[in-house]
């Protein structure tokens, strides 16, 4: 879940266990916080400079002037699932400073990317975000009746609070049931006092869709229409995949294809 977490973890428990606290009155409790402690420290400092040499690069988890884009939880933070390749990481910074321009005082946020280190190491429960080039975001959401509060997705981790279709809505699986295709029908009414904010997803969208290093995004039939958003690089999901009508799915192209 961490790519990195069981070597640090299992490794410094060692270290502190059986090298350098032995004799001490409480073992164990030591080398649990000290695992965590050594585990925090090298996903904060060593972990991204390690990365960056490598081509892979952290994504802000809090956003700045400079960069507003912010992670939806420190979880993605803690867990390594914030990096991006350098392409990736440009374009989210130019795309978002230029949707804050547009509607000041909003951010992007943004959920799962992919680990820091290796090509085709899976993200789970990701089947693809493997390579630095594929990263999801949350809608654009406004406090219920005022349209330029913002507000956080209802969720409080980004993921599994839908934007349904109507029932006009075209729905191609409507009614059909897969084990990956998950309802979590009990979810559905917490934090409802956020609103989807269709305009200024449809501006966000607008913008990635516009970016020639766009290869696919990933959108529910639904919100493709009701959003009166139509692009060759718009998908939505198949049957026998995770629903996409609670976050966009973005990703680039690889280089050897751009270059072409």
């Amino acid at each position: 879940m961490t790519q990195v977490g069981g070597v640090l973890i299992v490794g410094s428990w060692f270290l502190l266990r059986y090298r350098i606290l032995t004799r001490t009155r409480w073992p164990r409790l030591y080398s649990a916080s000290g695992s965590i402690a050594i585990y925090v420290l090298a996903t904060w400092l060593i972990i991204p400079l390690a990365a960056s040499s490598l081509g892979r690069v952290a994504l802000p988890v809090f956003a700045t002037i400079d960069r507003p884009v912010a992670a939806r939880s420190c979880m993605y933070f803690l867990c390594n699932r914030h990096y991006v390749d350098q392409r990736l990481h440009n374009v989210v910074v130019d795309v978002t400073q230029e949707f804050s321009k547009r509607h000041p005082g909003f951010v992007i946020i943004y959920l799962d990317a992919n680990f820091p280190f290796l090509d085709g190491f899976p993200l789970p429960p990701h089947l693809s975000h493997d390579d630095g080039r594929k990263i999801d975001f949350t809608y654009c959401y406004h406090q219920r009746g005022f349209e330029d509060v913002p507000a956080l997705s209802p969720s409080p981790i980004g993921y599994w609070i839908y934007e349904a279709p109507r029932p006009n809505e075209a729905a191609p699986y409507r009614g059909l049931r897969s084990w990956l295709r998950w309802d979590f029908d009990f979810l559905q009414g917490m934090n409802r006092e956020r609103e989807f904010d269709e305009r200024r997803t449809a501006d966000f969208l607008q913008l990635l869709i516009d970016r020639p290093e766009t290869e696919k995004i990933i959108l529910e039939l639904h919100l493709q229409n009701r959003l009166q958003l139509a692009s060759p690089k718009l998908k939505f999901q198949q049957l026998n995949a995770a629903r996409h009508d609670d976050h966009i799915h973005f990703q680039i192209r690889q280089m050897e294809k751009q270059i072409r």
